[in-house]
């Protein structure tokens, strides 16, 4: 019996690091499991993109490249703040070009002043949108780790309170 629970555990532990895996993940055809951190951290030392024990390429690896979906939106926002800052620099220019010359009566300065604000307030709000889906996932994870916790505590709690005795109650001290 001691040998089929250590079939299970090993089962569930990481070949790299040999530590307990949560999330079961099969990486290559031979269905060894590991943590995808320590994959990643593997491949990037190894160089090699197979499997040492099968000798067969991992499946899907992109889920560790996530570099593209850090730079687009940088690239996003280096675009929507250099057309802001270009329509705020020609506002001014016209804004002082009819303080220069009085007779023009040109609304162009006004124009470009609503457009930069409406830009300017589509960006603060997509900003505050990505932001938001970004950071979203890291906080169902710590939700979905903190309800794992408070069960394990009140289990240990209900368990203690079954254990204790009724008649140790405190006495007062005279």
């Amino acid at each position: 019996m001691d040998q089929n629970n250590e079939n299970i555990d090993t089962l569930n532990t990481c070949y790299i690091c040999s530590d307990e895996v949560e999330n079961i993940v099969y990486v290559c055809k031979c269905r060894k499991i590991c943590h995808l951190k320590c994959l990643h951290k593997w491949l990037t030392v190894s160089q090699s993109n197979t499997c040492d024990i099968c000798k067969e390429a991992y499946i899907d690896l992109t889920p560790y490249y996530k570099i593209k979906s850090r730079v687009k939106p940088m690239i996003v926002s280096i675009i929507v703040i250099t057309i802001i800052a270009t329509l705020g620099f020609d506002a001014l220019f016209l804004h002082y070009l009819d303080k220069i010359l009085p007779k023009s009566k040109s609304t162009d300065s006004y124009a470009l002043c609503i457009v930069g604000i409406i830009l300017l307030t589509i960006y603060i709000f997509g900003s505050i949108r990505a932001y938001y889906k970004e950071n979203r996932e890291n906080i169902i994870i710590i939700s979905n780790q903190f309800k794992k916790v408070n069960k394990e505590s009140v289990a240990i709690n209900v368990s203690q309170s079954q254990n204790t005795d009724t008649s140790n109650e405190l006495t007062p001290l005279l």
